[in-house]
């Protein structure tokens, strides 16, 4: 490096320190190993003095901390920006691991969460494993769970004990489950899992950006329903759950994705899903499901081309006790908008609206029934005709997440 590239990142550097308290507390040093493994953000206000200097071929930026410690960087693997960051999470497992080895066995950890003056900061206990199902074989960017003691909240989400990091590694944009439930809003589509973006770091290797999301699920800072007269069914093909079956009529694969139950009570809700299914086949679909909170799921998965109802895969409904079956909460968005299918779409195009979109013969049917199909479109009216309102929250999280 040049020394008139040092000179001028010294000099931004300390101009950085003069900087009022305001939005110090918002800036930080931002060194990232050129491999990648490495990314250790620094808050401006804890930072002393900044000392860049050069010997012989290499040169190198220390950091001076006001509590006594300093950090140093070889400006030849590390590349030094300074800004406004996303928060980062930091998770350290009691034991020595370099990756979480399973979707089955929690790891007990220590999550630490620099929250960079957006949101709070965090440091407590926490259990870790992986989760996902074709996610999970992608990459080595591994999507996980994390699990509380007790109802927590992270980055401003509702208090839960149970959230999810997506790993989001078919997303080259990393918004897309961001973006599908900004729509869930602007649809009126209850029980909203939002995403915030973060960046993680586990057992000091950086993994990269993530969406922390509240983990769906009854009674889970997401579904607000009483557990003990509730079910969430998942309409999933992988049917990796306790307790699973395929329906006789349009051979669904259907699992109990929440609460945690026995088997007596598994089959008297077997029971009713197959009187729902049966209705459905019969054009009593009315009778059984909230149509209008139907169309508004429908709405969102088809805004986004979201081709997992087609599998079926991450497909959730929910049923209190004497209540309709409700369709939600939205979930899985990774492979939408055209992407991973070959599709031939150059970019995302709104015109392509209820023309791509495959459906089981279950949701065919629930589309047929009276007045459904009124109910859909009017939510995907509804949504264009608030559509600027999409297009600037996908410009600011494009903006918060370079």
């Amino acid at each position: 490096m040049k020394k008139r590239e040092l000179f001028r990142l010294a000099f931004l550097a300390v101009a950085s320190l003069w900087m009022p308290v305001v939005m110090a507390q918002d800036l930080v040093i931002q060194p990232q190993s050129i491999d990648g493994k490495s990314y250790l953000p620094i808050r401006w206000d804890e930072v002393s003095e900044v000392k860049v200097s050069e010997d012989g071929e290499t040169s190198s930026m220390t950091v001076m901390l006001k509590e006594g410690d300093s950090k140093s960087f070889n400006f030849d693997n590390t590349t030094i920006t300074s800004g406004h960051t996303l928060p980062l999470i930091t998770i350290t497992t009691d034991e020595e691991l370099e990756q979480i080895p399973d979707k089955i066995n929690y790891k007990t950890a220590t999550i630490k969460i620099d929250g960079f003056g957006s949101y709070d900061d965090v440091e407590t206990e926490v259990s870790i494993r992986g989760r996902g199902n074709t996610s999970w074989t992608l990459s080595d960017k591994k999507p996980y769970r994390l699990k509380f003691s007790k109802k927590i909240s992270l980055c401003g989400l509702i208090k839960a004990k149970n959230y999810v990091l997506l790993a989001g590694w078919t997303d080259g944009s990393q918004m897309q489950n961001a973006i599908a439930a900004k729509i869930g809003h602007m649809v009126d589509m209850p029980y909203i899992c939002d995403m915030i973006p973060v960046e993680v770091v586990l057992n000091g290797i950086y993994r990269g950006s993530y969406l922390l999301a509240n983990k769906p699920g009854i009674n889970a800072g997401n579904v607000d329903i009483d557990e003990e007269t509730s079910i969430m069914w998942e309409l999933d093909k992988s049917m990796d759950e306790e307790f699973v079956f395929r329906s006789p009529i349009f051979n669904i694969p259907v699992m109990v994705a929440d609460p945690d139950m026995d088997e007596a009570r598994f089959l008297e809700w077997k029971e009713d899903f197959l009187q729902m299914e049966e209705a459905v086949s019969e054009g009593r679909a009315d009778e059984w499901i909230d149509l209008e909170q139907y169309a508004a799921y429908r709405a969102v998965y088809d805004i986004m081309q979201n081709q997992e109802l087609s599998h079926p895969k991450s497909l959730k409904l929910y049923k209190t006790e004497g209540d309709k079956y409700k369709f939600g909460p939205i979930w899985d968005f990774d492979v939408a908008m055209g992407a991973n299918f070959g599709y031939d779409l150059d970019c995302y195009n709104l015109d392509k609206v209820t023309k791509n979109l495959s459906l089981i013969p279950f949701m065919q049917n629930i589309d047929k029934a009276p007045g459904a199909d009124k109910l859909i479109r009017d939510a995907i009216v509804k949504f264009m005709e608030n559509e600027d309102e999409l297009w600037s929250f996908i410009d600011e999280t494009q903006s918060q997440m370079e």
